[in-house]
């Protein structure tokens, strides 16, 4: 499942999360304007079948705007990179193909 460097990955991942506090609103809004933009959604009906309503990204902008606490939000990355763990990746698929 994880190997060490993914583990490496992800640890530096979560040292860079905690460090880009400043940034959070910022690219939260920024992600949520994408995915509500025309390309965004075009790009979701292409790889899905379906326009994407967004919430997840609405959320996390929702959740920046009303919680200043770093450690919240800190806490609040290193759910949402395990999450992004546990949900695996493309590479899984060709590793089943081979």
């Amino acid at each position: 499942m994880s190997t060490p460097s993914q583990t490496t990955q992800t640890d530096s991942s979560i040292k860079k999360a905690d460090t880009s506090l400043s940034d959070f609103p910022v690219k939260a809004f920024d992600q949520l304007t994408s995915c509500y933009s025309l390309g965004g959604q075009l790009r979701n009906y292409y790889r899905y079948g379906s326009m994407n309503d967004c919430v997840k990204e609405f959320s996390k902008f929702k959740f920046c705007l009303f919680n200043s606490d770093p450690e919240k939000i800190r806490q609040f990355h290193k759910l949402s990179l395990q999450e992004l763990r546990t949900k695996g990746s493309s590479e899984d698929i060709w590793e089943v193909k081979n």
